[in-house]
């Protein structure tokens, strides 16, 4: 409990050819041009811990990585929604199982401020 874990999500976009790249979208409607490699990560293991996160990358294959406080010991359920900020009806979901094990003594994990705020001095 309190422990931190990692989702990381391998996107493969079959539309576009090895080392091709998303150009805009056409989106007559909207004055500004569309960048097609935006998403929108949702993600939670409980309806108390909703977390967001918003990737840009417009290359065939990318990953997605976000880590987030483990709510129990024990099985766990995190439901994850992947959405395309330009296409509308391109969303990927689905509800990932996982079990958490309390730490062995003496090797205790950091928190979730911990990990973030390595590295920033």
């Amino acid at each position: 409990q309190d422990d931190v874990a990692t989702l990381r999500l391998a996107v493969q976009r079959e539309n576009l050819q090895e080392g091709e790249s998303a150009g805009s979208a056409h989106t007559p409607f909207f004055p500004e041009p569309s960048v097609p490699e935006t998403w929108n990560l949702c993600f939670g293991a409980s309806s108390k811990q909703v977390q967001f996160t918003r990737v840009a990358h417009p290359t065939r294959s990318f990953d997605v990585e976000a880590k987030f406080k483990v709510p129990t010991i024990g099985k766990n359920r995190l439901k994850y929604t992947l959405t395309s900020e330009c296409y509308m009806g391109l969303v990927l979901e689905d509800v990932i199982t996982f079990e958490a094990k309390k730490a062995p003594a003496g090797h205790g994990g950091g928190s979730l401020e911990e990990l973030e705020s390595d590295g920033e001095e």
